[in-house]
């Protein structure tokens, strides 16, 4: 069975997620909020299934998988697999400087 991981530091990054997309008024209630970063989580764990590319620069990871989660924003989830283990290690969007460098 193939097991999806987060490093700790990403699932630090995206409990502060809700915050950050709250805070900067991105979504009125906070409830909204969870629910997209929970949207994205389960991205996440699906991974195993998807269809994953190479990336170009291998610093964060070696494969990447696309999220679009609305008109706007991509997410790429950036990871290594070996055998039945994803270890997923970083996570970016289109809204960030330098994205496209990483995948």
């Amino acid at each position: 069975m193939e097991k999806v991981r987060l490093v700790p530091e990403l699932a630090y990054q995206l409990n502060d997620l809700i915050d950050v997309l709250f805070v900067a008024e991105y979504f009125s209630f906070k409830q909204s909020a969870i629910e997209y970063v929970t949207d994205i989580e389960n991205f996440i764990y699906a991974i195993p299934s998807l269809k994953h590319k190479l990336c170009k620069n291998k610093k964060y990871g070696t494969w990447y998988c696309k999220y679009k989660r609305n008109h706007q924003t991509t997410w790429y989830i950036i990871f290594d697999k070996e055998d039945d283990l994803y270890l997923i290690k970083y996570i970016t969007n289109n809204h960030t400087k330098g994205y496209l460098l990483l995948i």
